[in-house]
């Protein structure tokens, strides 16, 4: 279980990711059980991105972690894992290659803001299957510099479906 909330996180130690995996090959993370990443109280910080008054989306410079992050790493695979309540991404993998992820179960409340279920970003060769996410934003993000992803038999929703290339204007 994570820190409950930014006050329960150690003084002077990076908040950007809970569970960090870098320089992996040939990792499996598998299983029963649930990882519970107790993001409420991230939730509703000020500094958090909120709706502006024209209906966009603005920035907040809060420094929430992901909550598995998979770096530089590659030959995961991931699967038959429950995950719920990230304070930001539930999942993050960048600089990644060689990844299958199947039967996965994401879970956030609608309002739980930024917590996409899976984000990829710089990572190739890439497969997600069989897999569920509930959340309150994208299912699945795939951002700059990530190229032969296959998504099938996926549920999303209630949330923002999949993304692709959603994170600024030059990616």
């Amino acid at each position: 279980m994570a820190p409950d909330g930014p006050d329960s996180w150690p003084k002077n130690v990076t908040k950007k990711q809970w569970l960090v995996f870098y320089r992996v090959n040939g990792m499996s993370m598998r299983g029963g059980g649930v990882v519970d990443g107790r993001g409420e109280k991230w939730w509703n910080l000020p500094c958090k991105p909120h709706k502006g008054v024209d209906g966009t989306t603005l920035p907040g410079p809060c420094d929430s972690p992901v909550a598995l992050r998979f770096f530089t790493s590659s030959k995961l695979r991931v699967g038959e894992l429950t995950i719920k309540n990230s304070p930001m991404f539930h999942f993050r993998f960048d600089h990644c290659n060689e990844v299958h992820i199947d039967s996965l179960h994401i879970i956030a409340p609608p309002h739980s803001p930024n917590t996409d279920g899976i984000h990829i970003e710089n990572t190739y060769d890439v497969t997600i299957q069989n897999s569920i996410v509930s959340n309150g934003d994208d299912c699945i993000s795939i951002g700059a510099g990530s190229y032969n992803v296959d998504i099938s038999n996926m549920t999303c929703g209630p949330g923002h479906g999949i993304s692709i290339g959603s994170l600024g204007m030059k990616n």
